[in-house]
């Protein structure tokens, strides 16, 4: 199935499956969860804000952690910004917990005042925060999750402060730094000569820091500006490091943006963009040595890549006239998804161009038999001269008495329409959708998987109809003509 068709039957299911979810009474939409942890370390009770990728509990993958300070603030747009790079292929799935503040933010996040001035008398507990989250946050969070070793700190203003502050003296706790508008004035930008020595006495260090300003100056740009110009001049080799004024941003705006920027550079082998040069350059098995590599980093995801991403790597071999290559793309995405419907439909259309009729009308069937309602197959094997017989058929008179109009959710008629032996449907404010009958009442639609069963009153006449997605009713409605 071709890279259009695919993006036909991904807004199909935009517009039209979200009409049968519908009911009349509103629903809460839930980000994670709260809990808390007994802290002996900071002889408190601490609040914790965790998000769980969607797809936690069916899977069986460890996942990436982040660690959030100033939980409560940050929490809602630092998951969206995860869920958004993580659903387009830009950095992993991973588990977030966000760290409240529990009434002394300053004491948490900054190191010991030095000097005469004692501005903030109960500054000072930064590694006091740092030995909680090491001796009972992270075991707590390893113990109760499927979390690999890779973990991640954001901080914004002190909660920056602090994530330098991490990254130098305590560097074994994560991987990789976020340090928003980081107050690196503190006490007079001691923490930025701390880090000109660490970075120069560990050139080895492995870590992955962005850092980001906004248009805030002084005291605040400076620091952050110098502690740039150290890891330019040091060199460390195995710092991955970013730093970006964001002149357009204030001190308390600079966050969203900064996440997302942030999350995207910290992560950004993750993105494969391209898997036509991959494959050019050693075929599946450099695809495969990327992916693992990936794998070996962060620990989550797929081996392999997605069947998308496999599936329009065949279609630029195929349109490159690239036969052979495109077959065997192709068939491997059927070994590693061997239940899908539309990697059959893809094989046949590759061996159907490349001339092997035989092995195209098989594949088609093969896509038939899991989706009966891949009208693209039915045409081409007719193209092929196959006539497709369906395992199940009605008679025009049978398909007749389904005709009508459906209330199925509040301004929403679903038009049932037949032209001849085919039956169709068509939602208020969608184009109409073909619809396949797998057995008395019941069909498939057209390019979506889902499927609308009919139902009778005591005189066997038609009075409803049931909708299905993924094996549960989403709605049901009433015939009203």
């Amino acid at each position: 199935m071709n890279k259009t068709r695919l993006l036909f039957v991904a807004l199909f299911l935009v517009s039209f499956i979200p009409l049968f979810g519908q009911d009349d009474s509103p629903k809460p939409y839930t980000v994670g969860f709260e809990t808390s942890i007994e802290s002996e370390v900071l002889g408190e009770s601490r609040p914790l804000l965790i998000y769980l990728p969607d797809n936690y509990e069916e899977s069986e993958n460890s996942y990436p952690v982040v660690y959030l300070m100033d939980g409560r603030g940050h929490f809602l747009h630092t998951v969206g910004a995860m869920q958004f790079l993580s659903r387009n292929q830009r950095m992993p799935q991973m588990i977030i917990v966000g760290i409240p503040n529990t009434g002394n933010r300053t004491r948490d996040l900054t190191p010991p005042e030095t000097g005469e001035q004692n501005r903030f008398p109960s500054a000072g507990g930064a590694d006091n925060m740092l030995q909680f989250m090491s001796d009972e946050l992270q075991p707590f969070i390893n113990a109760n999750y499927r979390t690999t070793s890779f973990s991640t700190l954001i901080g914004h203003s002190f909660g920056g402060l602090f994530a330098i502050h991490s990254l130098v003296h305590h560097p074994q706790l994560f991987d990789a730094y976020l340090a928003i508008s980081p107050s690196l004035w503190w006490n007079g930008q001691e923490l930025v000569q701390q880090a000109e020595a660490y970075f120069s006495a560990n050139p080895d260090q492995v870590a992955k820091l962005y850092m980001t300003m906004g248009n805030e100056g002084g005291d605040m740009l400076g620091g952050a500006w110098k502690l740039s110009a150290i890891l330019k001049e040091t060199n460390p080799e195995g710092i991955d490091w970013n730093f970006k004024l964001m002149e357009k941003e204030s001190h308390g705006s600079v966050p969203y943006r900064s996440t997302y920027d942030g999350l995207e550079m910290l992560f950004k082998d993750w993105r494969v963009d391209n898997l036509y040069d991959h494959y050019k350059s050693g075929g599946l098995a450099s695809i495969q040595k990327t992916f693992d590599q990936r794998r070996k980093i962060y620990g989550s995801g797929a081996a392999m890549a997605s069947e998308e991403q496999i599936n329009r790597l065949g279609y630029q071999l195929l349109n490159n006239r690239e036969y052979a290559s495109a077959i065997t793309v192709f068939q491997e995405n059927i070994q590693n998804h061997p239940q899908s419907a539309n990697v059959y439909d893809s094989l046949a259309e590759a061996l159907q161009k490349s001339g092997d009729k035989e092995g195209a009308i098989q594949n088609y069937k093969k896509s038939l038999a899991l989706f009966k309602g891949n009208s693209n197959a039915i045409i081409q094997l007719e193209k092929l001269g196959v006539k497709y017989q369906a395992d199940f058929k009605l008679s025009e008179e049978e398909l007749e008495t389904y005709t009508g109009k459906y209330q199925v959710a509040p301004g929403v008629i679903l038009k049932i329409t037949r032209d001849g032996s085919r039956l169709f449907g068509q939602p208020t404010g969608d184009t109409k959708k073909e619809m396949f009958a797998t057995e008395k009442d019941l069909f498939v639609v057209d390019v979506a998987p889902l499927k609308v069963q009919f139902t009778r009153n005591d005189q066997d006449q038609i009075n409803g109809v049931k909708v299905f997605i993924d094996g549960e009713v989403k709605m049901q409605g009433d015939r009203i003509d």
